[in-house]
């Protein structure tokens, strides 16, 4: 992901905004619903999968969270506008559908808003300075730390004797840095593989004990 392939998923999402509020129109007046396009869910829409895909490197720009959640808003008023309309049993009133149909235009000013906002400040910035904040940032971790951490996750394990799949992926982990140590010096993304590793089994062993 670049700045510019950004800036341009933005701009087009800024359109797609403006494009069901136009849907929505025609909802309204229960014209000519066929027409009308069926929402698909947040995340399976193109700029919602954008979002939710590249997660971990746009959640290191300030302006992430806040556009997501004002796209989340507006997408859940639009699917409320829709099917409230199309729904063959009991569908809501012309008035409510106008009510709806104002906040529709409410959330989707909020969030044009925002586009804007997040357009702007990544013209601002340079290529190298978006490379630099949208990288996933690599997990250091020293061979020392690494036992350490699979010694604790073994402690835990063997005071509790209903973990017996944690305890054979530990035994294995400890395989692992066995042969690791064997090596010229450590493999940092091996290292780091297993880490994430034995975080996910020390978080589902937390909440066990818990």
């Amino acid at each position: 992901m670049d700045r510019e392939s950004t800036i341009g998923i933005i701009s087009s999402a800024r359109e797609s905004s403006e494009y069901c509020v136009k849907q929505g129109a025609i909802l309204v007046e229960c014209v000519d619903l066929h027409e009308a396009d069926i929402p698909l869910g947040v995340t399976d829409c193109k700029f919602g999968k954008w979002l939710e895909s590249h997660r971990v490197g746009l959640n290191n720009f300030i302006w992430y969270m806040d556009l997501q959640k004002s796209f989340d808003k507006f997408h859940k008023v639009y699917c409320e506008l829709y099917y409230g309309a199309v729904r063959k049993y009991n569908p809501k009133t012309k008035d409510q559908l106008e009510q709806c149909f104002m906040r529709l235009k409410i959330e989707s000013k909020i969030l044009s808003s925002k586009l804007d906002g997040v357009k702007n400040q990544l013209l601002e910035l340079s290529d190298t300075d978006f490379k630099e904040r949208y990288a996933i940032p690599e997990i250091k971790i020293t061979a020392k730390e690494l036992i350490e951490k699979r010694r604790l996750i073994l402690k835990k394990c063997h005071q509790n004797i209903n973990f017996p799949s944690v305890i054979s992926e530990a035994d294995l982990l400890k395989e692992r840095k066995n042969k690791l140590q064997q090596k010229n010096g450590c493999d940092q993304k091996i290292i780091n593989i297993n880490l994430q590793r034995l975080d996910e089994k020390l978080a589902l062993l937390s909440q066990q004990v818990a």
